[in-house]
């Protein structure tokens, strides 16, 4: 029976390093953690990164995205350092996942630049059970560049499990000694994952580390927040040259204002936030536009997947597995991200209408017409309707020069003639912004001849085209996610079935005074498993160490 994996990669690494600074404990560069050598769809890529001393730089923001083959991104998520010494994070993948051979990218942004700086490019390798290749029709074998893996210095560790042999579904219990090249304990972070001894041998064609990169460069600083690259086209999808751009952020109801340069690039710093978030740009000038991000990787020519006897019948596994946890309605990796909560301060209006402390009307054009506000309505000759807001600013009143902003359950909306179909018993509230000092505060360019949000519980699918103009979607910083281990009442659980793709992952074992400890109970899978652990200590030294175990059954 097949069961987990791990692969430990070892990748060069950009060693930014300050004037001065000695590398002799980072020789090895970045060193990357995985769960497994290789992945199946509906599971989950977990990782830790271990950075070198020069990485370390607090506030630094991180890059990590999933490439195809060609070089365009299938997720991507930013990690923010904090101070630590390490990331860790998942790349969830879908369960019609296309098989190929992806790229796992590391970057960084150098501060006050445009550049990046590629700290991490690692091929890894995804498999499908959706369409299983027979064995008389296998591609060819990749031809995949190896190169000798490094092995981690500087520290002694001891895996030292309870026991040598265990039941299926048993607690295990691992004691983990850490110590310096002089036998002293020392205190450290380190990373534990299960392998599965039989699978072994399906790691030697598959790719085991990172292919060599520049050993070091001079000392750059790293940008702290995220960065959004964008390109500005117009309806005909050509580069755009508006100056200023705005774009808003509805989920922490923010603006912001950026500008394009002559060929319709732009960059946007974003604030903390976590998840994908949608992102809506608006060109004051031009009310059809189209936003692309201009990041794009450039890749070596893809190596084609690997497939041997032993990896179709581990596909086979895989897809019985996922057939059995469907029979009892279950998940078999389950993932449940814990999004922070993020504070949203609500804007205050200058006037708030709520429609149901009126007469009903029979539309918002008979409302706007009839009801003394800020926001004027009329016929223009052609028989357009035209919205104005009044500047109450100053002792003469005027009307602003153009339309005003439509926001219409938080996006927005250019085309005002589309207003006029909202429902006025629909409408929950109106919010009018006509101040104009509190318009350039609070929406910048965007805000400039005053803005009307509109909340409605009206089915607005007629709006759909309109309020994707400009918008795009983005992963910002990646929320926190605990590995799915199998929890002690599954374990006991005899009519639960605990097959998983992984026993056991941890990426945050801390260790105190050279000793650490964990448990975790193991599944339904038997055989020879080993116990893995990588750690590092404060000043950047790494150890390696392995132990085994054997479960036979209940």
């Amino acid at each position: 029976m097949y069961k987990q994996l791990l692969l430990l990669w070892v990748g060069s690494c950009m060693l930014l390093l300050a004037p001065g600074t000695h590398a002799q404990q980072s020789a090895l560069g970045c060193v990357m953690h995985l769960n497994k050598p290789f992945f199946v769809n509906g599971e989950t890529i977990w990782y830790k990164l271990y950075l070198p001393p020069a990485l370390q730089q607090p506030g630094a923001v991180l890059r990590f995205e999933l490439l195809h083959p060609g070089g365009n991104s299938y997720s991507s998520h930013f990690q923010q350092l904090n101070g630590r010494q390490y990331l860790q994070g998942y790349f969830p993948l879908s369960y019609d996942q296309p098989a190929a051979m992806y790229h796992l990218l590391v970057t960084a942004k150098k501060a006050g630049k445009p550049e990046d700086v590629l700290l991490l490019n690692m091929p890894v390798p995804i498999y499908s059970d959706v369409e299983i290749p027979a064995l008389n029709n296998l591609p060819a074998p990749g031809q995949i560049p190896r190169q000798r893996p490094k092995t981690p210095q500087g520290l002694q560790i001891r895996v030292l499990p309870e026991k040598t042999t265990y039941s299926a579904r048993q607690r295990v219990q691992v004691q983990i000694e850490v110590l310096d090249a002089n036998g002293r304990p020392v205190d450290a972070q380190a990373s534990v994952s299960v392998t599965d001894a039989s699978l072994l041998p399906l790691l030697s064609n598959l790719p085991a580390h990172l292919r060599e990169g520049p050993a070091q460069l001079s000392y750059q600083p790293l940008d702290t927040a995220m960065t959004f690259q964008g390109l500005l086209l117009d309806s005909l999808q050509q580069p755009l040259f508006s100056g200023t751009l705005s774009a808003y952020l509805p989920q922490s109801q923010q603006f912001f204002t950026t500008y394009t340069n002559g060929e319709g690039a732009f960059e946007l710093r974003l604030p903390r936030l976590y998840g994908e978030v949608s992102l809506q740009f608006a060109d004051p000038h031009n009310p059809y536009i189209v936003v692309q991000s201009r990041r794009y990787i450039s890749l070596p020519t893809a190596s084609p997947l690997p497939y041997s006897a032993e990896i179709i019948d581990y596909l086979r596994y895989s897809q019985e597995r996922k057939k059995i946890y469907q029979l009892f309605g279950q998940v078999e990796s389950p993932l449940n991200p814990e999004r922070p909560a993020e504070q949203v301060d609500s804007l205050l209006p200058d006037r708030r209408i709520i429609p149901a402390n009126y007469e009903p009307f029979p539309d918002l054009h008979t409302f706007f017409r009839e009801i003394l506000t800020p926001l004027k309505l009329r016929v223009d000759q052609n028989g357009k309707w035209v919205y104005r807001m009044l500047n109450v600013q100053g002792r003469s009143k005027s009307l602003y020069a153009d339309a005003p902003v439509f926001i219409v359950n938080q996006y927005i909306v250019r085309q005002p003639e589309l207003i006029g179909q909202l429902h006025f018993s629909d409408i929950q509230y109106i919010d009018l912004f006509n101040d104009y000092d509190r318009l350039m505060e609070l929406f910048g360019a965007l805000g400039k001849n005053g803005v009307v949000m509109i909340r409605s519980s009206q089915d607005l699918r007629f709006l759909e085209e309109a309020t994707t103009v400009g918008r795009v979607q983005l992963h910002a910083l990646l929320p926190p996610a605990a590995f799915p281990a199998a929890a002690q009442a599954a374990a006991e659980g005899p009519h639960q079935p605990l097959l998983r793709p992984q026993v056991y992952w941890n990426a945050g074992l801390k260790v105190e005074g050279g000793r650490g400890g964990l448990e975790f109970w193991h599944t339904d899978d038997q055989g020879l498993f080993h116990i893995e652990v990588l750690a590092q200590d404060a000043h950047g030294r790494m150890g390696y160490a392995r132990a085994e175990y054997r479960v036979g059954g209940n």
